[in-house]
């Protein structure tokens, strides 16, 4: 075959986003599928906590391994995983696409707050900023937005926590806390 020319024929973020929010997650299976990573982080203990002032705020804590601020963006990344990976049998995962398709399906923002080693580490994907920006742009939040959230405090005096946030739901996610707003 002879190659005349390639070029990079990115998706339009905006589009992809709502399809990837429509993929057909109930708030049920959305809730399951988060703590399934709680699970398989080896949580012995998960917290759910939703509010709704001054907005619904869905939080999901649980004492997991945790993850380091490289795990984190790791886990923030859509198709993290391999489907030819070989895996432990306890899991689920398969695409590395869960947490991320879970957590779009019900909120527009997703926050996981991670502590491990006595740290805690924070990322964000905010799809309207995505779309605005037309590029695939993982937020660092300020931790100081996030002391009044639910199960904060509990993360922070814990040894090994990890906190899901979602947002429009918050949501806060495992080994330390996933925001959805």
């Amino acid at each position: 075959m002879n190659v005349i020319h390639i070029e990079e024929v990115n998706p339009n973020l905006d589009n992809f986003v709502k399809s990837i929010r429509d993929i057909g997650y109930s708030t049920q299976i959305a809730v399951a599928d988060i703590i399934d990573n709680s699970i398989a982080a080896k949580a012995k203990n998960i917290d759910i906590v939703a509010v709704t002032i001054p907005y619904m705020t869905l939080a999901i804590l649980d004492d997991g391994l945790g993850m380091n601020e490289e795990e984190l963006k790791e886990a923030m990344r859509l198709a993290t995983k391999s489907p030819d990976d070989i895996r432990n049998k306890d899991d689920l995962g398969r695409f590395g696409l869960g947490l991320k398709t879970a957590s779009f399906s019900q909120c527009k923002t997703l926050t996981v707050i991670s502590k491990k080693n006595d740290q805690l580490f924070l990322r964000q994907w905010d799809l309207d900023y995505l779309a605005k920006e037309n590029r695939w742009l993982l937020i660092t939040p300020d931790e100081s937005d996030y002391e009044d959230f639910p199960l904060y405090k509990k993360l922070a005096k814990q040894k090994k926590r990890n906190i899901s946030d979602l947002g429009e739901y918050r949501w806060f996610y495992r080994g330390g806390l996933s925001t959805y707003y």
